[in-house]
């Protein structure tokens, strides 16, 4: 919460200073906005370019990592090593030395391919929408672990949480009451540096990053090959996402089109002297058809 009012305070500060400049100085809010549209500092307008987000992702990066070794380092979180140990271990703690981050595998900045195949699969080409460019992740021993370095995370005053998502239970906030769900357990938390002086120098403090907290025993059993048939699910699963929700639209066009073709023969049944059933188009009554009957249809 602390986090949160950081940042509401720096947006009330922004407004403040930007009514000044355009009453006192300027004495005109066009020319404010003109001059706020050529330094390009709306920070409430989403970003629309994907290479200006692969742009911040990479001048972040590095902060960020500084700050999962960190949290790592106080709380027993480990990183994934490129090459299983003599013990056969997955994962192990990095102290952030240089000489031995070619050992670890590191999630870093998403490929531009990637980032683009998931615009196109998941938000319909809205880059503001991508949360994932800068990511890393933790593995834990215990959920006890997990959880005390996501309380430290959420009392850094350089950190603003702004979604965390967990798939650890079958909730329904998680998602994974879908019977359709072959997803990794884990707890992911996405956060901006607002509060951190390197990141506002090098204007990168709104750039959401991904950290990722997953437990070894379900880490060990995500192999390359699972991973890889796991994406070719996704993918299968959001066509047909597409296709379901389609079928929907269809199927209440055609109901829309069914109702109001009804109530048309039913007003057209009125006016000759019909009775109708609801929803149906036949005829209700019993005539007489003998010929001069008024009741006849023949009379009309």
């Amino acid at each position: 919460s602390s986090n949160s009012d950081s940042g509401k305070q720096l947006e009330r500060q922004r407004d403040q200073r930007n009514r000044y400049l355009a009453r006192n100085i300027l004495q005109s809010q066009r020319l404010a906005d003109a001059l706020e549209g050529q330094r390009g500092v709306d920070y409430r307008r989403p970003v629309e370019s994907l290479d200006q987000l692969h742009a911040q992702a990479f001048m972040v990066h590095g902060l960020f990592l500084d700050l999962v070794v960190g949290l790592a380092n106080r709380h027993g979180g480990l990183f994934r090593l490129k090459c299983a140990g003599e013990g056969g271990e997955e994962f192990a703690q990095w102290d952030g030395q240089p000489e031995t981050r070619g050992r670890f595998a590191f999630g870093g900045v998403k490929r531009v391919s990637s980032a683009v195949t998931k615009l196109d699969m998941a938000y319909a080409r809205d880059v503001s929408r991508l949360l994932d460019l800068c990511r890393e992740t933790l593995y834990f021993d215990t959920v006890e672990a997990l959880l005390r370095c996501l309380l430290a995370l959420s009392e850094d005053p350089r950190v603003e949480i702004v979604k965390v998502k967990s798939t650890m239970t079958p909730s329904v906030g998680g998602g994974t009451n879908s019977l359709l769900f072959a997803g990794m357990r884990f707890v992911g938390v996405y956060v901006r540096l607002s509060g951190s002086e390197e990141a506002r120098s090098l204007c990168v403090e709104t750039h959401v990053c991904e950290l990722l907290m997953v437990l070894t025993d379900v880490a060990r059993v995500q192999t390359p090959q699972r991973h890889a048939e796991y994406q070719k699910w996704r993918k299968c699963r959001r066509i047909m996402a597409v296709l379901l929700q389609s079928s929907l639209w269809v199927s209440r066009a055609f109901k829309c089109w069914g109702s109001r073709s009804n109530r048309i023969d039913n007003d057209y049944a009125s006016t000759r002297g019909l009775n109708t059933r609801p929803n149906s188009a036949r005829v209700s009554a019993t005539f007489d058809t003998r010929p001069g009957s008024l009741s006849s249809p023949l009379a009309a």
